[in-house]
């Protein structure tokens, strides 16, 4: 119904995203996705974490992919992990509670400012329509949405991926950090499932509880569900055959302990070993290429730490399992061993090879911006070929191009003199940006390629056939060509789609005046002039013009007002 309103209106209420809320704890900016945010917290106060099962489409996805993987024979058991339960806390810490942090620190101690980062001031406020990236109303409905692929990738790894290798609904326990929030927010909701009836400890309960919670065994010892990963998905209620459950007001847990203690699966040194594995894959991952968020780069971690420390037992245990999986057994590696083995250095390598990349993205960032700081001179040069340096070897390692690479060469590559990488970065340009084939066809003309520049600007009218830039642009490579008449139809239609444009009037009134045209070249000659009274070629153009048809007097009079005289006094086509 949303898009829908979108496609029919041209404008809609923009996309609720939760991750706008770190936008409004950074910057104040007050967004739908915030506004959404604290609406779920309060709710989670009254009546649990009830938005997570109710309202998320990212838990519908772990649900049905759990649902698929059970069709196909695999029953994935939760993996629990202390590490595994710092995530997704530490990641709430960073995206709620870090910008206010790091605003403090940098006021309280300004030379910190550098380790956390520059932080604008704090001012609540609503961005109107016009403002772009966090107003309430858009006509850009996909303008925060990542692109198809990414949220293919971001669905399939937040899905099937964390569901196959750490157990149904494995990203809402151990990687959100929304549901950490709502998480300590359930410490202190009334409203829980209580054990109200009699109990035959069937164990049904907690059999269909998709959360991993034991069910039975917390109503038994407290009388009700304590857990704050309880989602109140009610399915335990409803499998109840003596109907001893439901949802009634309890005593909140506070902070007590709120669940039942379980086993877990790794010992204290493959904790702290998933743990480093894990901020480093995290580190490696994020944002890397533009690209991948921060919910993907928090769960692709998460999997290749613990799946790096699973295949590491196999060379150390003489039996080691996974899920209903015998990785290890009788001291000799299982096929499927090998494979997940495998597996998981692929995922490794992928990881450290993003790595690699990621290191120079950053050394590369901080190298840009301290050379636009930079004044020029030897020390802006020498920032240049740094950044050269970083851009050159993130396209060597990398296997994504972003944008931003080509056009950080071009700015470079200029700024150096470096007209053979200038054209190279212009050119890769080419295929996304019109004003790069512009640039690029400015440029070959400049160095008497007319044919290459002709062939350029022709190709940008067929992708857009009114850009104005480019048919003005054509009128002057066929003028430098001697096709005069050629060169005026395509400036003809310049003026057409830029009628106040002073270039095109002049350029035109230039070469309709060449041929002859001298009427209408006065007239063009004296509307430029009138559009840019301070520029000199339009006003020496029609001197010439009149010195030409023997008004020779008034050409004299005209040269001598005129804003400045140009190297040579006769007529000429002004290039952009």
């Amino acid at each position: 119904m949303h898009v829908a309103h979108w496609k029919l209106a041209g404008r809609t209420l923009a996309p609720l995203e939760l991750n706008e809320v770190m936008h409004t704890l950074e910057l104040g900016v007050v967004t739908a996705g915030f506004l959404l945010m604290a609406s779920a917290v309060v709710s989670v106060l009254f009546v649990g974490r009830v938005f997570c099962s109710w309202g998320c489409h990212l838990l519908a996805l772990q649900d049905g992919a759990a649902w698929l993987l059970a069709r196909l024979g695999m029953r994935p058991a939760p993996f629990r992990s202390r590490a595994l339960r710092w995530i997704a806390a530490g990641a709430a810490f960073y995206m709620f509670a870090w910008p206010q942090v790091a605003r403090f620190v940098a006021r309280r101690w300004p030379a910190a400012e550098e380790v956390v980062g520059m932080r604008p001031e704090f001012r609540l406020r609503v961005l109107a329509d016009g403002e772009g990236w966090a107003s309430f109303l858009t006509d850009d409905f996909a303008r925060n949405l990542p692109g198809p692929g990414m949220a293919i990738l971001t669905f399939a790894v937040c899905g099937f991926v964390a569901v196959w290798l750490l157990g149904t609904r494995a990203f809402c326990r151990n990687v959100c950090p929304y549901g950490a929030v709502f998480s300590f927010a359930d410490r202190f909701a009334r409203r829980r499932v209580v054990l109200t009836g009699d109990c035959t400890a069937c164990g049904k309960c907690t059999a269909v509880c998709d959360s991993g919670i034991s069910v039975f065994q917390e109503v038994s010892l407290r009388g009700a569900v304590t857990s704050g990963d309880c989602l109140k998905d009610l399915d335990c209620v409803a499998v109840c055959p003596t109907r001893g459950l439901e949802v009634a007001v309890h005593r909140p847990p506070w902070f007590g302990r709120r669940g039942v203690a379980r086993a877990w699966h790794l010992t204290g040194p493959e904790e702290l070993a998933a743990l480093a594995l894990f901020v480093a894959a995290l580190a490696a991952l994020r944002g890397v290429y533009r690209l991948v968020p921060f919910l993907l780069a928090l769960t692709l971690a998460a999997s290749v730490a613990f799946t790096t420390v699973l295949a590491a037992r196999i060379l150390r245990r003489r039996e080691v399992r996974f899920q209903r999986w015998r990785l290890r057994g009788t001291a000799r590696v299982t096929a499927r061993g090998w494979l997940f083995a495998g597996a998981a250095i692929v995922a490794f390598a992928a990881t450290a090879h993003a790595g690699v990349v990621r290191w120079h993205e950053w050394r590369g960032d901080r190298a840009w911006e301290e050379w636009r700081r930079a004044a020029g001179g030897a020390s802006g040069d020498a920032l240049a070929r740094r950044v050269l340096a970083h851009l050159d070897a993130r396209e060597r390692w990398g296997w994504v191009r972003p944008p931003d690479l080509a056009v950080r060469k071009a700015a470079l590559a200029e700024a150096l003199g470096r007209d053979d990488l200038l054209e190279a970065s212009l050119r890769q340009l080419v295929p996304s940006s019109s004003a790069a084939r512009l640039d690029l066809a400015e440029r070959l003309a400049s160095q008497g390629r007319l044919a290459e520049a002709e062939g350029e600007l022709r190709a940008a009218l067929t992708a857009e056939p009114e850009l104005a830039a480019a048919h003005y642009g054509l009128g002057v490579v066929l003028a430098a060509g001697g096709r005069t008449y050629e060169a005026v139809a395509a400036l003809r239609r310049a003026r057409e789609l830029a009628p106040e444009d002073a270039e095109v009037l002049n350029n035109l009134g230039y070469l309709v005046g060449e041929l002859g045209e001298f009427t209408e070249a006065e007239a063009l000659l004296e509307e430029a002039r009138r559009r840019s009274p301070a520029w000199a070629l339009p006003c020496f153009n029609l001197a010439a013009l009149f010195d030409r048809t023997g008004r020779g007097a008034e050409a004299k009079l005209l040269a001598a007002s005129c804003p400045a005289a140009p190297a040579a006094s006769g007529g000429s086509v002004a290039r952009r």
